[in-house]
């Protein structure tokens, strides 16, 4: 019976992950510091703002920076803001 090298099998998994990892974090990191990402969103205005949603037309340069990564980068399969307040809107 032939003896399976389990290690030579999951090395370049364990790689290919560590590399997908690697460069999802980079994109993150890079992301985080560009302005429209670093701009504070809070809306002031309860009649835009209403008890369970953010309105889809507040925040669009977020949104098209999030839905850009989502179409060019298959690792992320959604994007997560969170405001000051505590309210999350998922693109």
């Amino acid at each position: 019976m032939k003896k399976i090298e389990y290690g030579n099998l999951l090395n370049p998994l364990s790689k290919n992950i560590e590399t997908s990892t690697k460069k999802a974090a980079e994109i993150m990191e890079t992301t985080s510091k560009t302005p429209k990402v670093r701009s504070v969103f809070c809306p002031s205005n309860q009649q835009h703002h209403t008890q369970y949603m953010i309105p889809n037309d507040f925040d669009q340069e977020k949104r098209k920076l999030a839905q850009t990564i989502l179409a060019s980068h298959a690792d992320f399969v959604s994007m997560i803001f969170l405001t000051p307040n505590g309210d999350v809107y998922v693109v």
